[in-house]
């Protein structure tokens, strides 16, 4: 058993199951098996996720390829393509740069959504480049004609290829139901997209088992296939012992499969669009436990089915002491207490017709935007926990009674390479319990609890008895301000002050506003709200003009800036100057992006800053909505 032993000491452990994924795409973007081989084995190296490995991949892939198969007369038959059209469509495949291959490669090999390819590679406008390329074969080959489109055409081009999403794709459909060449478009782009593929199997076949050798130097893997072959006399005559024992051992019960019908996607898809999609009656009542910093909070929710759609949320400690209490009619009213230091016993009352739009936003209370945005650690709550999920390309685990309710199972590994395991209730698709699994010690630590899951036919809870009043602003980060404390760019033109705007927001806000922040002319507070972001940049006046402190060691084009340390998980705050002309701070809080993301979004938006002037005054003053108008005011 001695050389046994020494195979298990000198083979280093299997390479991920993905690795074979990562060879494949390697091998289509570069056109060469050996190469591709070595790109995978430093992609792979301590990857802990696929997504991890593709982004890799992605950052060493070569500007040019390296090598690239020729075709003949198998390659014709097997394509089933006359010999000009299969030299052109290598020649096209040939075109292209390592990125667009691999780029197509992640959309065909890793069915991952073309509306996904973004988060996937950093690769702006990825769905459009993706349907780019498939228009790009298809043309070559004369399956599609150059026509004059019409709107409604343009509208849909990127979209036909998912026709047949049950989501995304119901505008297309209908669409095509009276567009007969968009239709013909459609067929070509799926045939493009087919015989892409099979190119690919075709004619970029990496080396099998790469998924054990890939990891290994070529000494190794010539003893362990050496050592293999001994070892497979040794397996023979085990078999027969061991089925035997098999068949009457005790074996747990794994989770049962989940209906076919069902994905990982989907199920995020439900979840996050709960409220949005159902068609329930009655007050849904909910109850959950949250860790959050250290401690354990109570989150209550009751969310009105009717077409009022009323809404309470209520953060507790476990002691009993208020952290936040929200209730709203749904339609124009909006009240809220904060007790959480430094906003203790503020109260916000508000009437205003923009409570309805806003609406979206507080359903995901106390997740994400400016209410959400109190004073501690929330990355723990059920829709963070899910769109982090979102991004980590979770699987499917399958299905189990949980408490009476059928729970599916959702496994995935989050920015901080700790994995994260999801019970999610079929039918009311509420986040059920969420644990973390530390990655050192093994220990598992449930983060997400519910303890109540009911439907009433009523609840006085949603009732509001708050007095309706519009006291000073308590808090900056509100969308709904009091419209003294609203003001638009032409007020702060007049001031002869110097006031940064960003070019580059971190998404599109759902609201924002400008107001005057302490001492009115002093400074100047611009507020964005977005989905699962906030956004406050504050701008001062200056006394003198004064080079930047000798703290502001980093730089971003001509902006000096320092990040002010603490501070929770999710949140950043920096203290910024443009030159000697203008200085201010910024905080910037985010839902779901691991901090390093969240610094390189802090950098782009500083990076953006721009003075405001009469030329570019109206641009900017359309970003900003008066509380109770639907219209920009200029």
């Amino acid at each position: 058993m001695q050389w046994l032993s020494q195979w298990r000491r000198q083979a280093r452990p299997p390479a991920p199951a993905f690795a074979d994924a990562i060879v494949q795409l390697a091998t289509f973007a570069t056109g060469d098996g050996p190469s591709a081989l070595e790109l995978a084995r430093v992609a792979l190296h301590r990857a802990p996720s696929l997504g991890y490995a593709v982004t890799n991949l992605d950052n060493i892939l070569p500007s040019h390829w390296l090598s690239w198969p020729s075709v003949g007369p198998r390659e014709w038959l097997e394509l089933d393509l006359r010999a000009t059209d299969a030299e052109r469509l290598v020649a096209v495949l040939g075109e292209w740069s390592p990125r667009d291959r691999l780029l197509l490669g992640v959309w065909l090999l890793l069915d991952v959504p073309a509306e996904d390819l973004e988060q996937w590679l950093h690769f702006p406008g990825g769905k459009a480049r993706v349907m780019t390329l498939l228009r790009h074969v298809a043309r070559t080959l004369g399956w599609i004609e150059p026509v004059n489109r019409v709107v409604t055409c343009l509208a849909v081009m990127d979209s036909l290829i998912e026709a047949d999403d049950q989501q995304a794709g119901r505008q297309t459909r209908l669409h095509l139901l009276g567009c007969y060449s968009c239709q013909e478009e459609r067929t070509a782009l799926q045939h493009a997209r087919s015989l892409i593929l099979k190119a690919w199997r075709l004619m970029f076949r990496a080396p099998r088992f790469y998924g054990q050798t890939v990891a290994q130097t070529p000494a190794q893997r010539e003893r362990n296939q050496w050592l293999l072959r001994r070892a497979v006399g040794l397996a023979v005559c085990c078999v027969v012992g061991f089925a035997t024992v098999r068949a009457s051992a005790q074996t747990p019960v794994p989770p049962e499969a989940a209906p076919t019908h069902i994905t990982a996607q989907s199920v995020i898809e439900r979840v996050l669009h709960r409220w949005e999609q159902g068609n329930g009656t009655g007050v849904a009542h909910e109850r959950y436990r949250i860790l959050s910093g250290g401690q354990t909070l109570v989150i209550e929710r009751w969310y009105d089915w009717s077409i009022e759609h009323r809404l309470r949320v209520m953060v507790h400690a476990m002691d009993g002491s208020l952290r936040l209490d929200l209730v709203t009619d749904g339609q124009h009213h909006l009240s809220y207490t904060v007790e959480t230091p430094p906003f203790v016993g503020r109260t916000m009352s508000i009437d205003s017709p923009g409570v309805a739009q806003l609406l979206p936003l507080l359903r995901q209370l106390p997740v994400v935007g400016p209410l959400g945005s109190f004073p501690g650690d929330l990355h723990n709550a059920d829709l963070a926990l899910v769109r982090s999920a979102q991004q980590a390309r979770p699987r499917l685990l399958g299905t189990s009674r949980v408490g009476g309710r059928l729970a599916i199972h959702l496994l995935y590994t989050d920015a901080d390479h700790v994995a994260v395991h999801l019970l999610i209730d079929q039918q009311t698709a509420a986040v059920l319990r969420a644990t973390r699994l530390d990655p050192e010690t093994g220990q598992s630590l449930v983060v997400w609890q519910a303890d109540l899951l009911e439907t009433v036919p009523w609840s006085n809870q949603l009732d509001d008895s708050a007095e309706r009043y519009s006291p000073d602003l308590p808090d900056p980060r509100e969308l709904l301000a009091p419209a003294p404390a609203a003001l638009t760019v032409w007020t702060v033109l007049s001031r002869e002050m110097p006031v940064a705007f960003p070019a580059a927001l971190p998404g599109t806000p759902l609201g924002a506003f400008l107001h005057d922040q302490d001492v009115p002319s002093l400074a100047v507070e611009q507020v964005y709200e977005g989905e699962d972001w906030s956004l406050i940049l504050k701008t001062w006046r200056l006394a003198a003009p004064q080079p930047p402190p000798a703290t502001f060691v980093q730089h971003v084009g001509d902006i000096a800036y320092t990040i002010i340390p603490g501070g929770s998980r999710d949140t950043i705050a920096v203290e910024w100057q443009l030159g000697m002309i203008a200085r201010g701070s910024l905080l910037f809080w985010h839902a779901t992006l691991p901090r390093d993301r969240q610094v390189l979004t802090v950098r782009s938006i500083l990076g953006s800053l721009t003075l405001l002037t009469p030329a570019n005054a109206p641009e900017i003053q359309r970003r900003f909505l008066l509380p109770g108008s639907t219209e920009p005011h200029s």
